[in-house]
């Protein structure tokens, strides 16, 4: 009996030691089938990504984006960084002769430091060395000139620049007058220089005359409420006189007032390059004996003009005879208007048959392009008269347009646009192309007049005048391409798509701002001109508040598509 407790003892010490080894084998051989052999049907390992495929969004050719045509300034600090889709591992910079002050990082593409010396500008290509190859992208680096007005005063001669072309605006009183810093800017060609003028108003004495312009010169104010250069109404403001249309005078967020021409041009006369007026007011400015209120291009010389997002109110070539271009004035085969997002009101000449707004008499006629503007009331001193006069270069590489636009004649009984070609111009011009525009009248003269050897194409236009049968004066030239709206039947409208003797269901409040950059004219609910062009037909893909065309089942005629 004494044996058997100790049997009894070994067993259960036994059983201690061998059941944690069998338990822990056991879990294994039930895990690791789990473990090795989980397969699907098909015998791929749930999963497994192959390495040398490359994952959605990734590429392996790295591209370079975000890099563009820069201009800095002599003194600014710079940072330039490019923004790159890929995987980069360097940068190459070619040429790597940056301007002085300038570096460039291997690693990271980024150009940097601050430019102590102004250059022209240089085409560089920016490489980016990635995994599976490099990508190069070209842009063009300058470093130009800054000049800062901080003087009103512009009394003569002092306000003047005293030594021009040593990089620096001082006039004879220690002090940079807007004068000074125009002379100075034209003195520092071939280089870019910026002009910055501070919120104030600039009174000139007499017209600051720039010759022989040939760099780029960018005058900027604050806005046009606030930089305000003003001519007292004895003065013109600007002579400018380029040595070819390579030269560039650009004015942003100004207003140009009170200007008094003797002879042509109340607040510009341009000869010969390239003006641009951005955001820019023109206002109350005048000649008494010649043409263009407020600019007037030199008919003798080639000149691109371009107006955004500006206005032109209350100007006026008042002669009762030689005026036309109440607000501007081209006539020349070489000379270039293009009117964007701008607003012209109020702006009258002292003949009938002239262009209260743009005038474009003189022979052979300009290329002239306007889109997405507002023109309201303009004509004859005292009523009547053309608010547009256009004669459409004879040069058939070229054209003219009026696109997304509005014209209305609410206070004055004027035509809205004459579009005319008569002898003894020569040949016949080029055509004038009419496109999704809206043509509101409450006078008693037609809105849309064409005589000679007019040649125009009718594209989704609206007519409207509720007070008279006449939207068309003549029908010379006309030619519709469809999807137009004529609450008469003057026009002459002959398409299968047109609508005449139709009334368009303007919006009765008019005029008004509807958003975009000037003031617009809706349709009313159930209006014929909503969706009458399908949408494969569309001639334009916005209108004329910058909205997207279409909405809906197709395009709307007129200047404006209804978004609902």
């Amino acid at each position: 009996m004494t044996g058997w407790p100790k049997f009894i003892t070994k067993l259960l010490s036994f059983k201690n030691q061998i059941f944690p080894r069998l338990l822990s084998l056991l879990w294994i051989a039930l895990t690791v089938p789990f473990i090795f052999g989980c397969q699907l049907a098909d015998n791929r390992i749930a999963g497994k990504i192959n390495p040398s495929q490359t994952p959605p969004g990734f590429s392996p050719v790295p591209a370079v984006q975000s890099i563009a045509d820069q201009i800095f300034y002599r003194g600014d600090a710079v940072n330039l960084t490019p923004t790159v889709l890929g995987e980069v591992h360097s940068y190459a910079l070619t040429p790597d002769n940056l301007p002085t002050g300038l570096s460039f990082d291997t690693r990271t593409g980024v150009i940097s430091g601050t430019p102590t010396a102004a250059t022209t500008a240089l085409t560089y290509s920016l490489e980016a060395m990635g995994p599976g190859g490099f990508a190069s992208t070209p842009f063009a680096l300058e470093v130009g000139y800054r000049l800062v007005v901080d003087s009103t005063g512009d009394t003569l001669p002092n306000a003047n620049d005293v030594a021009l072309g040593d990089e620096a605006c001082l006039d004879a009183d220690n002090q940079c007058s807007l004068r000074a810093a125009l002379q100075e800017a034209v003195a520092l060609s071939p280089y870019t220089v910026e002009v910055s003028v501070p919120a104030n108003t600039y009174t000139l004495t007499s017209s600051i005359q720039l010759n022989s312009i040939s760099n780029k010169i960018f005058v900027r104010g604050v806005n046009s409420s606030s930089t305000v250069i003003d001519g007292a109404n004895s003065t013109k403001l600007f002579y400018l006189s380029a040595v070819n249309t390579n030269a560039q005078v650009s004015y942003f967020d100004m207003a140009f007032k009170n200007g008094n021409g003797l002879g042509n041009g109340g607040a510009f006369y341009l000869s010969d390059g390239s003006y641009e007026f951005t955001r820019c007011l023109f206002e109350s400015n005048l000649v008494t004996s010649g043409r263009g209120g407020a600019i007037w291009a030199d008919p003798t010389n080639p000149v691109v003009i371009t107006t955004e997002q500006s206005q032109f109110i209350s100007n006026s070539a008042s002669s009762i005879s030689n005026s036309n271009g109440g607000a501007i004035h081209v006539g020349r085969d070489d000379h270039v208007l293009t009117v964007i997002d701008s607003y012209f009101s109020g702006n009258t000449v002292g003949e009938f048959w002239a262009g209260g707004s743009i005038g474009g008499y003189d022979q052979p006629g300009s290329e002239i392009h306007i889109e997405g503007s507002t023109f309201i009331d303009n004509g004859k001193i005292g009523g009547g008269g053309i608010a547009l006069l256009g004669y459409c270069t004879k040069d058939l590489t070229k054209n003219c347009s009026i696109k997304n636009s509005t014209f209305v004649a609410s206070a004055q009984d004027n035509h809205l646009v004459l579009l005319s070609y008569v002898a003894p111009f020569g040949s016949p011009q080029n055509t004038w192309r009419l496109e999704n525009n809206t043509f509101l009248s409450s006078g008693t003269l037609s809105m849309l007049y064409s005589e000679g050897a007019a040649k125009i194409d009718l594209l989704a236009n609206v007519f409207h005048n509720p007070l008279s049968s006449n939207a068309c004066e003549t029908t010379v030239g006309l030619t519709s391409l469809g999807y137009n709206i004529d609450h008469a039947n003057t026009c002459g409208l002959n398409h299968s798509t047109d609508l005449a003797s139709t009334d368009p269901l303007l919006d009765p409040a008019g005029l008004v701002d509807n958003g975009g950059y000037t003031p617009t004219v809706l349709l009313q609910f159930g209006s014929p001109a909503k969706d009458i062009i399908p949408s494969d037909q569309c001639g334009t893909l916005t209108d004329q508040r910058g909205l997207p065309r279409p909405i809906g089942s197709g395009c709307d005629a007129g200047a404006v598509e209804m978004q609902q």
